[in-house]
């Protein structure tokens, strides 16, 4: 029944539509080469060092090395823990290590490491975004609400200035150092030359990633699904531009701008000029981002991999855009003749109302119903197309061409609700999520008031897959989960993890012998002191 209705789909649209849009259709270029390599571990920062790709592997504590030409892995060297941001000064390799307060320093040529750098063992500054100025190392320490200034020869800190709430992504401008404050929803400039600050900018909700064009700096915007122009001189607000949910980081190529959208699992290409959206590619929640002279690398960071795009196109001598500004909506949304847009609006009312009336007349029940629907819909999408055929042509000759072509979308939209509701329904599950969970769980063959505390993008599955083994008498249980960014999780398992070690009942272990209240407690405040 499905290929009938797929059938019809093809049919109907080509019979309906072709008279409408034949003039309007233009042929597209094209498309990109896009390439995707494998061999990561949970990717986050991303670096280029003139000839290769730099990537930090937040789930298995080092980096890798690939050569930019071909994506061959040339090595993976060890780092701290928990590796985020990542820069080159020219001759090395510097990256933050979150989870064990430390900045790394490898040698580009061989990833020698040439040293590893403490941050106050007295404070959580949690170094996170990392940039060279052209003389000196500079890095953000998210939760003491600093950046540190460090000397490239021997990592020694030169300076700590205060900055905004949560300063995560940094980056310069040749002469002065711009901070994205995630938790206070602005941006701050400060002199390269000794930390001064110059000025403090508002830009929207959460901001993140910030990059420099060669005038103005743009801030993606995590919390408010936007990014933010800012003329570097003065720090005013040249425009904002929406863009995909949850953007994380964004670069400049020379001509255009790019971000990542881990929210809606896509890339976006802008004009630097005026914002204008140049193009959007689908990849698997994309983080870190960088260029290299040709091409965009960005992380895939709920997986394994990372991906290479053209930054200009083959096909394309200068990036192609319309002649009127367009909105997100606007590039997302099919090309559609105005002429048949009422048509499209009136047939989607139709077909809601047909979907209502088979709901009520199927009933609910899970799997039966849901099949029973999908045969219903072949059924009357067929039946529609016979109709179609044979019953439209003496039909028109009374009512014009406007029925029928009213009917040629309902039935084509029909049918794809048909095949869509079963390629939805087995691809919903399998959608990679932007968010992850903080769980406590117990055995009940532990001892009392014995707890396990971890992170999982499935706590359920997770208690499954602890309790499967034959060794385990008991079945673990959630009794407490707490939603949590993705790329928050493992840090703040960690700083729970160290806020009750006294309690651990071994170190190799994530048992904790205390009452679940305080467990609680204790994941809700250090959630909360990061802005959840």
């Amino acid at each position: 029944m499905v290929v009938i209705s797929a059938i019809v789909v093809f049919l109907s649209i080509g019979l309906c539509l072709s008279p409408l849009i034949s003039e309007e259709i233009v042929q597209a270029d094209s498309p990109p080469t896009i390439t995707t390599f494998a061999g990561f571990n949970k990717p986050f920062g991303i670096c280029f060092d003139g000839a290769n790709i730099w990537v930090a592997n937040y789930g298995s504590n080092n980096v890798t090395k690939l050569r930019a030409s071909d994506g061959t892995i040339l090595g993976t060297y060890n780092v701290g823990t928990q590796p985020l941001g990542i820069c080159f000064d020219g001759a090395n390799i510097w990256v933050t290590n979150s989870g064990s307060n430390s900045v790394t320093k490898l040698s580009a040529s061989d990833g020698t490491v040439l040293g590893t750098y403490k941050r106050d063992i007295h404070k959580v500054n949690t170094p996170w975004g990392i940039c060279f100025d052209g003389g000196n190392i500079w890095l953000t320490n998210r939760y003491s609400n600093t950046v540190s200034k460090l000397r490239v020869s021997d990592g020694a800190e030169l300076g700590t200035y205060n900055v905004g709430s949560q300063p995560c992504g940094i980056c310069s401008d040749g002469s002065n150092i711009w901070v994205a404050n995630w938790g206070s929803k602005n941006v701050t400039k400060l002199s390269a030359s000794d930390g001064t600050m110059l000025g403090t900018y508002n830009v929207g909700t959460q901001p993140l990633g910030i990059c420099f064009d060669g005038s103005s700096v743009w801030v993606a915007n995590w919390g408010s699904n936007n990014i933010t122009k800012l003329k570097a001189s003065d720090g005013s607000t040249i425009g904002t531009y929406s863009v995909g949910s949850f953007s994380h980081f964004i670069c400049f190529d020379g001509a255009n701008i790019w971000v990542t959208n881990s929210g809606s699992n896509n890339v976006m290409k802008l004009r630097a000029s005026d914002g204008r959206v140049i193009d959007i590619y689908g990849t698997s929640t994309p983080l870190g981002i960088c260029f290299d002279g040709a091409n965009i690398w960005v992380t895939n960071y709920d997986g394994t991999t990372v991906t290479r795009l053209p930054a200009i196109p083959a096909s394309e001598s200068s990036p192609k855009v319309s002649e009127s500004p367009q909105k997100i909506d606007q590039i997302l949304a099919p090309q559609i003749p105005p002429n048949i847009l009422p048509i499209i609006i009136i047939s989607c009312v139709i077909v809601l109302l047909v979907l209502l009336l088979i709901f009520s007349l199927i009933g609910s029940e899970a799997r039966k119903g849901f099949i029973r629907f999908i045969l219903v819909l072949a059924v009357v999408s067929f039946l529609g197309y016979l109709f179609w055929t044979y019953g439209i042509p003496a039909i028109t000759n009374w009512f014009g061409k406007n029925l029928s072509t009213i009917i040629g979308v309902l039935l084509a939209l029909v049918a794809l609700a048909a095949i869509g509701g079963v390629v939805w329904q087995r691809i919903k599950e399998k959608r990679p999520k932007n968010f992850s969970y903080i769980y406590v769980m117990r055995n009940p063959t532990h001892k009392k008031d014995w707890y396990k505390i971890g992170h999982s993008i499935d706590p359920g599955t997770r208690a499954e897959d602890l309790s499967r083994p034959t060794g385990v008498l008991g079945k673990y249980n959630v009794t407490f989960k707490l939603q949590v960014g993705v790329a928050d999780a493992v840090l703040i398992e960690s700083r729970v993890h160290e806020k009750l070690k006294k309690y651990r009942v071994r170190d190799d272990r994530e048992i904790f012998a205390v009452k679940e209240d305080v467990i609680k407690d204790t994941i809700k405040k250090i959630a909360s002191e990061m802005g959840y």
